[in-house]
């Protein structure tokens, strides 16, 4: 059929996407598929997505082949020459301009270096302590610049993430973050960050700290990578993953987008949210960062069926602002950063909407009007 076009990991993006003369990858198979009504079928492969692709038409279907592994991935396989660093820990440099968010050695997630070390038995976050960040410890730190602070709410509703972005000369970390609180950090005003607690929190992304099995530091400046392989690792045969894209799929356009279909995929490997810009919600205790692998606005009559999303950084589907009669059937969500599935609509919707606690608005000023805005 002339509205079948077909994808192979080893295809051609000069080819015209027929069964016998695939195309290579899936952004190649839209742009073919133009505003015609078109089935796009990935045959068993990784796909790289390096930026989120995206979908502003209707009437297409996504779909991996029946019985094969379709992975759609925001990571960047890479190969390395490593050598001994010292202490068990070994070095090479990585080629390219990508960051590395997230690093998987034969498909097992490592750990950035963090103190204190994990612990698979402790309460949270596999480890905290209250000496994470005092003076003591922080002045053993060369450049804990881009280091992260993740710590627990001081009511411990949830959680709260900050970066270091300098520190004192008497050895107190700067930090900016803790938007993730509707009540907490502001984006525009770094220095506001109140609102963690003091006991229950870790610093990662530190290389001092680099000193445990499956830990990791990346030196952005000199593309250093630097790893404690678990003991049973070959290092020069390890499959490398780094995770940079955030994104996977974004669908989304002014008009209603009906009779979107993606089957049979597996959304895989993308960066973290935690500190992107956070979009406060009405009056909840939380805000959100509104972006997911896969991305969902203004669709009508659409699925998602037998898809899997793994090892993300974020959050897996994200169904934003106006969709209707939306189908998610049969799909695994394992190994987020963030939420599986997210619901979030527009709080221009909302008569006389208050985003946070400490705004209100007058009796007689109050929209009574039945019915959304």
């Amino acid at each position: 059929m002339p509205n079948d076009i077909f994808v192979q990991a080893d295809g051609d993006d000069l080819a015209p996407g027929t069964i016998d003369q695939p195309v290579k990858t899936l952004q190649r198979a839209i742009q073919i598929a133009g505003n015609r009504s078109a089935a796009i079928t990935l045959r068993g492969g990784v796909y790289p997505i390096s930026s989120p692709i995206t979908i502003q038409r209707g009437d297409l279907t996504i779909q991996g082949v029946e019985n094969e592994t379709v992975v759609l991935s925001g990571g960047d396989h890479f190969k390395a020459e490593w050598q001994l660093f010292r202490n068990g820990i070994y070095q090479t440099q990585v080629a390219g301009q990508f960051p590395i968010d997230q690093l998987f050695v034969n498909e097992r997630q490592q750990r950035v270096a963090r103190y204190p070390n994990f612990d698979s038995s402790a309460k949270f976050f596999g480890g905290t302590s209250a000496d994470a960040i005092q003076p003591d410890r922080v002045q053993r730190w060369k450049k804990p610049v881009g280091g992260y602070v993740h710590a627990l709410h001081q009511s411990m509703w949830g959680s709260k993430h900050y970066q270091i972005i300098g520190k004192t000369d008497d050895h107190q970390l700067i930090l900016k973050g803790g938007w993730q609180e509707n009540r907490g950090g502001n984006p525009d005003n770094p220095d506001f960050i109140d609102g963690y607690h003091e006991e229950y929190l870790y610093v990662e992304n530190i290389f001092e700290e680099l000193d445990a099995p499956k830990e990791w530091y990346f030196d952005e400046q000199s593309r250093t990578l630097y790893l404690m392989p678990e003991g049973n690792v070959d290092l020069d045969q390890a499959d490398l993953v780094a995770t940079s894209c955030k994104q996977l799929i974004r669908v989304e356009a002014d008009q209603a987008l009906k009779n979107i279909t993606f089957r049979n995929l597996t959304f895989k490997y993308t960066g973290h949210l935690f500190m992107e810009p956070y979009e406060r919600l009405l009056r909840g205790d939380w805000s959100i960062a509104r972006q997911a692998a896969l991305y969902l606005e203004n669709t009508v009559d659409s699925q998602i069926i037998d898809c899997t999303f793994s090892d993300l950084g974020g959050n897996g589907i994200f169904i934003s602002n106006h969709n209707r009669d939306l189908t998610i059937s049969q799909c695994l969500f394992q190994d987020l950063g963030e939420s599986a599935i997210c619901l979030v609509g527009n709080d221009k919707a909302v008569r006389s909407s208050v985003i946070r606690y400490g705004n209100d608005i007058a009796l007689d000023e109050i929209d009574r009007t039945p019915g959304p805005k």
